[in-house]
Order: structure tokens, then sequence, then C-alpha cells
């Protein structure tokens, strides 16, 4: 890392982790000590905080983007055109995309 990074030291499960807390131009001395307590916190309890960061920056899709991933994977299995139009934008009509679908 650059000279101007800040980096947080700490031990997680016996190993000496360098995590990086972000540029001095980027992120406020006030927000790295406040990111690095709180890295710190969940390393003393035992967790992991990397794999904590990146949990939080996994990207969840919406139900509606991951049912439509499933139908396209499995599109090819239905036998008549109609019904595999007809799966997708029934349970879809209408919604928002970010809505959640109820139980039919």
């Amino acid at each position: 890392m650059a000279r101007s990074d800040g980096v947080l030291r700490t031990v997680v499960r016996g190993k000496r982790r360098d995590i990086g807390l972000g540029g001095l131009r980027l992120v406020s001395l006030a927000d790295a000590r406040e990111d690095a307590a709180r890295l710190r916190r969940i390393a003393r309890t035992g967790g992991d905080p990397l794999a904590e960061r990146r949990q939080a920056r996994r990207i969840m899709p919406t139900f509606k983007a991951a049912a439509e991933a499933v139908h396209d994977a499995h599109s090819s299995s239905f036998k008549n055109e109609k019904h595999k139009s007809q799966w997708i934008t029934r349970r879809f009509k209408g919604k928002a995309s970010n809505e959640s679908l109820e139980a039919r």
C-alpha cells in the first residue's frame, strides 16, 4: 500500500493481518479510526474482519433477478414455448423489481 493509506495491523486467529482503511484523501482520520475500532472488535471476538467486509460488499440480487436467472438456465427444458414465456411473465406482471413475491 502507498504511504498515504491508512492500515490497521491486527491479529486474526493467530495471524497478523494488515487491513486497508482507505486513502487519506478519501477517508477522514475519524472515519478510519471508527472503522479500525469496529474491525478490532470483530477480530477480538473471534471473527474474521476481512470476511465481514467481503460479506458487506457482496451484492444480493433481487428475487426477480434471481428468478429470471434460474428461468434462463432452465428454459431450455420447457417443451412448450407458451409455457416458457408464461412462467416468468405471469409471476412478475406489475411487480417492482425489488418487491417480494407472495405465495400463490
